[in-house]
């Protein structure tokens, strides 16, 4: 797969409003611009807006055109910002790394509908899950469109710390809407991943999807969860899984196609999700759960149990 972003550029403690954080921001401004995306809204790349102190806060948001555009778009969403002292290499380089890895391998005219690649601001404290957070303004000020479904991607480029899952994704969201279940069932990741779907409920609302699941859209968020290096300066690039990445970007592509022609009407998040992350934690998760006492799972209320033990004994 072709490296579109050599993250140690990126990877440097990057808090909103620093130079830093400017200079991160032209880097990454520089990837977009050089792929073949379209400015979002026909307008430009650089989205900027401004804190109550005045700071200038920016969206980098691009489009890979769909053969309708007029169709509602699909959107990829990763946040660029760290909070200070980290350099931000799993938090969140190798989300954005993932998110243009996947959208430059699509073939023109494979898709109906577009995709805006969002790479947000503001997603750290102190803007974190406020007004001013950048996926917020997005959604709020900047998109002035209806979403067909959004992927948000946040903690993705570490090997989970527990022997024998380490190639683990998890993804919430998938009761957003029932259309998803059908579409994870049926899109297969290849070698070098393995998912496991959760309720957003278990974790709350950790990133960029705040704004979409408050608001009734369709969303899938993807997540290794947090490691021992999250918000610290460990957290450097030589600590990342390209494979896993590399991986992950391939599986979005499929999951992008399918979602394509998938219809998301509204009024269909309503719906239990049991059956199908039973399935997919007995499959991945099943031999770390027998370790425990925890399997196999039948029930939501084993899913439960050990979601908190999983959570409790590893920190995830």
């Amino acid at each position: 797969m072709m490296n579109l972003l050599d993250i140690r550029r990126i990877c440097r403690p990057r808090p909103a409003g620093s130079k830093a954080h400017r200079g991160v921001r032209d880097i990454l401004l520089n990837s977009l611009q050089q792929m073949d995306l379209k400015p979002f809204d026909g307008k430009g790349f650089l989205w900027p807006y401004h804190d109550d102190g005045g700071e200038t806060l920016a969206n980098l948001l691009a489009v890979l055109p769909g053969t309708d555009p007029s169709l509602p778009p699909m959107i990829l969403g990763a946040h660029y910002d760290t909070v200070p002292g980290t350099p931000g290499a799993d938090d969140n380089a190798a989300a954005i790394w993932v998110v243009l890895n996947a959208v430059h391998t699509i073939k023109p005219g494979t898709l109906k509908r577009s995709v805006i690649v969002g790479v947000f601001d503001a997603e750290e404290p102190p803007y974190f899950l406020g007004p001013l957070m950048g996926s917020t303004n997005f959604y709020q000020a900047q998109l002035k469109r209806p979403v067909h479904c959004a992927f948000i991607f946040d903690l993705v480029g570490h090997d989970v710390p527990v022997p024998g899952i380490e190639d683990l994704v998890f993804i919430t969201g998938m009761e957003s809407h029932r259309s998803f279940e059908s579409v994870i069932n049926n899109a297969t990741p290849d070698s070098g991943i393995r998912v496991v779907t959760a309720l957003n409920k278990y974790v709350g609302d950790m990133s960029d999807h705040h704004v979409f699941r408050v608001h009734g859209e369709p969303y899938l968020f993807f997540s290794c969860g947090h490691w021992q290096h999250y918000h610290m300066p460990t957290d450097t690039p030589e600590k990342l899984s390209i494979h896993k990445m590399e991986a992950l970007a391939a599986y979005v592509q499929k999951l992008l196609i399918a979602c394509d022609g998938a219809e998301f009407p509204k009024g269909s998040s309503d719906y239990d999700t049991t059956a199908t992350d039973l399935r997919l934690m007995n499959a991945n998760l099943g031999q770390i759960l027998k370790r425990f006492g925890y399997g196999p799972l039948r029930s939501r209320e084993d899913i439960d149990r050990s979601v908190r033990a999983l959570m409790t004994q590893f920190g995830l």
